[in-house]
């Protein structure tokens, strides 16, 4: 599945070298960091590759797909700029048949964070945050 999601990956982000050298930033902080949290690798490396693979879609894109797997209450608490985390998220169980709920709340709060984090998702949501060339512009 690993490699299923680099192509799919590589295929979307193929006019977007930047974005998609940022998700392998993610990737290879989360993998370091694992060495704290324990988290079994492949979880690591699955919601680390997914956590921004909606971020080219636009906001209606992002808002359609994140509709078919969360509530319109929910998303109309999420901030614009984060609804590409839901949106991912439902990707995820939507392309890649991901079930797991922990992997898909690593993926859907990697941006907002939340109350009770996993060890996944903290991981995630602190690895996007200090990966080596975070700009928080792109």
């Amino acid at each position: 599945m690993i490699e299923t999601i680099e192509e799919y990956l590589t295929d979307t982000f193929k006019n977007n070298r930047n974005r998609l050298a940022h998700i392998q930033r993610v990737k290879k902080m989360a993998l370091e960091l694992n060495d704290v949290y324990k988290v079994p690798e492949a979880k690591v490396i699955v919601a680390s590759l997914l956590h921004d693979a909606t971020k080219n879609l636009n906001y209606q894109e992002n808002l359609d797909l994140a509709s078919k797997m969360y509530s319109k209450e929910l998303l109309d608490e999420i901030p614009e700029s984060c609804l590409h985390a839901f949106s991912a998220s439902a990707l995820a169980t939507r392309s890649f048949h991901i079930e797991d709920q922990d992997t898909l709340n690593a993926i859907a709060y990697h941006c907002t964070g939340r109350k009770q984090m996993s060890p996944l998702e903290m991981l995630v949501f602190i690895s996007d945050y200090i990966e080596e060339e975070r700009d928080f512009v792109s």
